[in-house]
């Protein structure tokens, strides 16, 4: 359905063909402002109020004509405008365009034709796109991929940092939204795609609002202490692109209302009570030849956390259960800083970019922790402070433990690249070199009192650790691409990685200091009385990676084939110190990968891309040295000299297909994964005291097979509604191997056995959406299932569910009042710790009125979990076992009043046609 619109401050609105002309309210108006003007005289004249009346009869008339207009046959073409210029000092006349459309293979979203509330941000409006989802911690998914960066009209304004454009970037000063898989910088100006593209965000501003200020101030307060204030100032032109904000706050990382669907199966977006501060500062500048972007963010932290967790290990014959109640404390704050410089002409363009991080960092921790052989949820629903829940004959060990410890981190890196074409056909040379350097600084105290119940021993560790570390690497890379004949390509390329790392850790045994663990005080001193030679460790490491690497590209019309190899050989010199045992040792190995992808797009309407990789993986080199390691006294971990590199075989497949006339699109991606030589470990556990040892293995059969998709369609005989349909599944075979007695089948002694982990997930998110005139309707649910199967005798087998249903509303009215509610029940069932299993009825609102010339403060009274019935948690499910955790320290529930004042001042007001 076409349209003309005209803005708020003008007083001719018009339509085509089917809507009728609306002059009946503009001559209403017009005439009260005449008679307004009338009475503010003490005397009328007969002349004025002639005039009066025929101002009336003449807009009655032309009512009747725009009536008369509107039965006859129209055009599209044909325009009527009214102007009156006393009223109308400004005038957008627009074509409705559809909200989503294909260009080649970039899925473009116009802003205009989403409806959202004065002063949403970036990450609002994200959540509202089709096939696009935006978790709370800033991770974005879009058509089953995720999205590494957001970039402004074209460019990397925010370099990475998404949190900065979701949170920052006002919807009121966008245009379009694009999606697409971009080359990196250094293949675009090769002209060939020698590495993976990645997934990005494109967010093109509004003509005549990329030349201009935006100012934006809010803050609110509510219940639970909860505060936030938010302070952002952008500037864009020709030429600068700057941007400056600050915020502070203590609420969850994002309000309920219309959160990601991910959000609601994880739970997993609020993990603590956080008092956070944020300064960020961004400057671009772009001319002819130059281009400058430099960045600065500072960030401040203060949280608290709390969890409980249960913990079941795969076994044989044996169960074992281990629960754990702990409470933290993190402080710091972290600078990171960069600056992009490049300069281009016809041939030569030279990039250089240094950036420098300093974090620094105090945690401290408390928890207590206990074994069993039982699942302690059938004796008790809280087994840590249940003293007669558990038998005494199932508890193995409890361990009660206190740490605290400091870094400072210092990282310096400087990218320099210089790309050169030699000639019109295509040949191209492209030198690129990195350095960095990184200095960490860091100490840890811990205590613990460890007690056995089947042997009756208690041992106490008190320990002081002082970990200085340093790391240097450089890299240096050449490429040469030459055209062999018409649509194909050659490229020739050779790198050199050169990493150096020392690690010096001093331990200091406390135990004759601090032999009562009531008795912990003060900062220890590091004496050669209290200094542990058996657990100090020193070591260097040298590494040595050189790749040699051949490929061919081939582009017949829409379709792009790549083929190549590249060969990998790594050289490795360790010096490891600790306890009178020294190793200087070195290692030298060779890799060879294939390397294929295909690409093809359809027109405007469907693409196709398909890859192959394979790649290596290096042990590290602390696992390949027969030293215990017995810092965790509970855990204990051996190297294996003959450890083997793995090799990872990986194919995925991609389609997208968009129907414009429906506005129905669909993706969907599935990968193939295949592990030779994967490094897993050979656990041996103790049942009489609870104490592993684990060593690392090579071990073949680890296989995982993983699905996504989207799927979105209105219609065209009811464009008011939409369908939402996203998910993914997945299986996966991991193999895992224990050591066991040959005599009694239980842990222990030299026989080892293989065993296997079958998981299968589901995830399906459903919604449907109606939206009329100001109302906007969804109803959903969601399900997650995850299915485990291990292969030992002992494992218990696990199925678990989360799942929902609801519905979310919103309406927006003329007068700036704007109302969102969202309303669900989440579910979980099977779970390990009888807590986790439940209902849950969960209900966000809010409520918001905007006023003042252009909408531009805004009142906004919003409510976060009303009936104060969420909970936090999270299942992980692994090879040896599975951990569940529910965190205890959040402020899930409040109520928050907070105002918004926005400022802009944009360039000259003109006219503007915009066509779809």
């Amino acid at each position: 359905m076409s349209f003309v619109s005209v803005k708020q401050d003008s007083f001719v609105f018009f339509r085509f063909k089917s809507i009728s002309f609306n002059f009946l309210n503009h001559a209403k108006s017009v005439c009260r402002a005449y008679f307004m003007y009338l009475c503010r005289h003490y005397r009328i004249s007969m002349s004025r109020l002639l005039q009066f009346f025929l101002a009336v009869c003449f807009f009655f008339a032309l009512h009747l004509e725009a009536k008369a207009f509107s039965c006859s046959e129209v055009s599209e073409s044909d325009t009527l405008l009214i102007a009156d210029s006393l009223f109308m000092r400004e005038l957008v006349v627009s074509v409705a365009a559809k909200p989503m459309t294909m260009r080649g293979d970039t899925v473009v979203y116009d802003v205009s034709a989403i409806s959202l509330p004065e002063g949403s941000r970036l990450r609002k409006l994200l959540n509202k796109l089709p096939g696009v989802e935006v978790t709370a911690e800033g991770q974005i998914q879009a058509h089953g991929k995720p999205v590494t960066r957001i970039m402004l009209n074209g460019k990397d304004f925010f370099a990475g940092n998404k949190k900065v454009a979701l949170d920052n970037l006002p919807v009121e000063v966008l245009e379009e939204v694009k999606i697409y898989d971009r080359l990196t910088e250094r293949d675009e100006d090769m002209g060939f795609q020698s590495s993976e593209k990645e997934k990005v965000i494109d967010v093109v501003t509004v003509e005549g609002k990329d030349n201009g200020w935006l100012c934006d101030v809010s803050g609110g307060g509510g219940t639970e202490e909860r505060y936030a204030g938010n302070m952002s100032l952008s500037q864009f032109t020709d030429t600068w692109q700057n941007m400056l904000s600050a915020s502070a706050d203590n609420l969850p990382s994002m309000f309920g209302v219309g959160d990601s669907y991910y959000d609601k199966l994880n739970k997993n977006f609020s993990k603590g009570d956080s008092d956070k501060q944020s300064y960020n500062v961004i400057v671009g500048c772009e001319t002819d030849a130059w281009r400058v972007n430099g960045t600065a963010y500072y960030n401040t932290w203060d949280t608290e956390n709390g969890s409980r967790s249960l913990t079941e290990s795969y076994l044989q014959n044996e169960k074992s259960y281990g629960q754990t109640a702990s409470t933290s404390r993190s402080k710091g704050y972290s600078l990171t800083t960069s600056l992009q410089l490049e300069w281009t002409n016809k041939k030569t363009t030279v990039n250089i970019e240094p950036s420098f991080r300093l974090h620094h960092s105090t945690y401290s921790s408390q928890y207590q922790s206990q074994t069993s052989d039982v699942d302690p949820y059938r004796y008790a629903h809280t087994p840590l402070q249940d003293k007669v829940g558990l038998l005494h004959q199932n508890l193995i060990n409890r361990n009660d433990n206190r740490s605290s410890d400091e870094s400072d981190n210092y990282t310096f890196s400087t990218l320099a690249r210089v790309n050169h074409k030699l000639n019109g056909r295509g040949s191209v040379v492209n030198v690129e070199g990195r350095v960095e350097a990184g200095h960490t600084w860091g100490e840890m105290f811990s205590l613990s009192n460890l007690h056995f119940y089947r042997i009756q021993k208690t041992d106490y560790a008190t320990r002081f650790y002082d970990n200085p570390s340093h790391t240097l690497q450089t890299s240096g890379k050449i490429t040469y691409i030459e055209p062999l004949c018409e649509g194909l390509k050659m490229l020739a390329e050779y790198e050199l990685n050169y990493r150096y790392q020392r690690m010096n850790q001093s331990v200091y045994d406390l135990d004759k200091m601090f032999a009562d663990f009531q008795k912990v005080g003060g900062h220890p001193w590091e004496t050669p009385e209290v200094y542990s030679d058996s657990l100090s460790k020193f070591a260097t490491n040298r590494y040595w990676n050189h790749r040699m690497r051949l490929m061919f590209q081939y582009v017949y019309g829409d379709l792009n084939m790549k083929i190549g190899v590249q060969a990998n050989p790594l050289r490795t010199e360790t010096q490891y110190d600790r306890h009178r045992i020294s190793v200087d040792t070195s290692r030298t190995v060779m890799n060879w990968s294939p390397e294929f992808s295909l690409y093809y797009k359809h027109k405007d309407r469907w693409n196709l891309s398909m890859q192959y990789t394979g790649h290596s993986v290096q042990p590290d080199i602390f696992y390949l040295l027969p030293i215990p390691d017995d810092t965790d006294p509970l855990h204990a971990r051996m190297g294996n000299p003959g450890l083997r590199p793995s090799f990872t075989h990986t194919l995925t497949a991609n389609f997208f297909v968009f129907e414009p006339e429906s506005q129905r699109q669909m993706s969907l991606s599935a990968s193939v994964q295949e592990v030779s030589n994967a490094m897993t470990h050979r656990v041996y556990y103790n049942s009489l005291v609870g104490w592993r040892r684990t060593t690392p293995v090579n071990i073949n059969g680890n296989r995982s097979l993983n699905t996504a998709w989207t799927f979105g369609t209105s219609f065209k005989s009811c464009a008011d509604w939409y369908i939402d349909f996203q998910g993914e599944t997945g299986w996966s075979r991991r193999v895992g191997m224990q050591q066991l007695d040959m005599a009694s089948g239980k842990n222990g002694g030299d026989m080892d056995l293989e065993y296997t982990t079958h998981q299968t997930y589901v995830q399906n998110y459903l919604g449907v959406q109606w939206t009329k005139d100001v109302f906007v309707l969804k109803p959903y649910g969601y399900v997650s299932y995850e299915r485990v199967r291990s292969s030992l005798y002992g494992a218990d087998k696990r199925d678990t569910w989360v799942f929902g249903y609801g519905f979310s509303g919103r309406v927006d009215a003329d007068c700036g009042v704007s109302a969102a509610v969202d309303v669900y029940n989440n579910s979980r069932r099977g779970f390990i710790g009888t807590e986790l299993n439940g209902n849950e009825f969960l209900c966000d609102a809010e409520v918001s009125y905007s006023f003042l010339k252009g909408r531009s403060a805004t009142v906004r009274l919003q409510a976060c979990d009303l009936f104060r019935n969420r909970a936090t948690t999270i299942g992980v499910s692994g090879v040896g076992g599975r951990l569940e955790t529910a965190y205890t320290c959040n402020v899930n529930s409040y109520v928050i009043l907070g105002f918004t004042y926005r400022f802009s001042v944009f360039g000259r007001r003109s006219a503007t046609v915009r066509k779809s």
